[in-house]
């Protein structure tokens, strides 16, 4: 598990997505597929500003019996990958965890790249963009934003009031 406290998410793929980590004034979520593509990078726009620094966190690899086993992510693919961190969890007892692996100084175009090569049907992987006001939860059903600031979502809900998903808003 990788503690991101700035926004109170423990990035661990066996709790639950960032999203329901959060309280629903602190987040939005998007159908992946109602979002035409000029849409998703309006989106991406307001959240993230051009040459705002941004990272990635996300599984790179499995442990399993003290085995390290790829996930098979082929992120290289879609982004460039520099500055690659490695932060190995590992249970005690069992010998088994992940291995997250921390990307910085991704430009906004690496999201927007992530996003689409998703809904052309890349293989997700359990995957988050951040900078110090958001994260950026990316599936193969939705995206999800959370953000430190309440007011951002606010903005957030106001400008997208017709395409965010307000199911689990309350």
């Amino acid at each position: 598990m990788v503690k991101l406290d700035w926004f109170n998410i423990d990035f661990d793929y066996n709790k639950s997505t960032p999203f329901f980590q959060s309280a629903p004034n602190y987040r939005i979520r998007f159908d992946i597929d109602k979002l035409e593509n000029a849409t998703l990078q309006n989106l991406l726009d307001m959240i993230y500003d051009q040459n705002e620094e941004i990272e990635l966190i996300f599984i790179s690899e499995y442990i399993i019996n003290g085995k390290r086993i790829s996930s098979k992510s082929n992120i290289n693919k879609i982004i460039t990958i520099k500055n690659w961190r490695e932060i190995p969890e590992i249970d005690k007892e069992t010998n088994e965890g992940a291995v997250y692996a921390n990307i910085k100084r991704l430009k906004q175009s690496d999201v927007f790249n992530y996003c689409m090569a998703i809904k052309r049907g890349f293989k997700e992987i359990y995957l988050s963009f951040f900078s110090d006001t958001y994260m950026v939860y990316i599936s193969s059903d939705v995206i999800d934003i959370i953000s430190n600031d309440e007011s951002k979502i606010d903005k957030l809900k106001d400008s997208y009031s017709e395409l965010y998903d307000t199911h689990y808003n309350k």
